[in-house]
């Protein structure tokens, strides 16, 4: 994992407390995290809501952070450096979330662009798949 200050340095933002620590939880995460789950963490202990909101738009610009749909009710992230490009899969039932790697988006952005006759390119996708996870699948 990068240093923390250095990746914000680098991004041109501020290593203030509240990012460090955002970035450590981040960092510490296996699966994305949602928006209710960092607000409970972060506000009002290390940040107010909005700077919340700031920091992560923030760190998405700088691509610090990807969001991954994985709630309709809100945006869920996670951290995007020394990690490979991947999608999710994502149990409808119990919320358990898989990573799904290979994505080869040069072939599929190949073929949108091929087939669309509105678009000439393609500067970023997310995908996600829901379905239904084995162990609630037998319940």
């Amino acid at each position: 994992m990068n240093n923390a200050k250095e990746l914000l340095h680098t991004a041109g933002l501020r290593a203030t407390p509240g990012r460090l620590a955002l970035i450590d939880f981040l960092q510490s995460q296996h699966e994305p995290v949602g928006t209710p789950e960092l607000t409970k963490r972060f506000v009002p202990k290390t940040m107010d809501t909005a700077t919340l909101y700031r920091t992560l738009e923030a760190f998405e610009e700088n691509g610090l952070v990807r969001t991954a749909s994985i709630d309709r009710n809100y945006a869920s992230y996670e951290w995007n450096q020394d990690r490979e490009h991947h999608h999710h899969l994502v149990c409808i039932v119990c919320k358990k979330i898989e990573d799904i790697p290979d994505c080869d988006l040069e072939a599929i952005s190949k073929t949108l662009i091929k087939n669309s006759k509105q678009f000439d390119s393609i500067s970023s996708h997310s995908l996600e798949f829901f379905g239904i996870c084995k162990t609630c699948s037998k319940k």
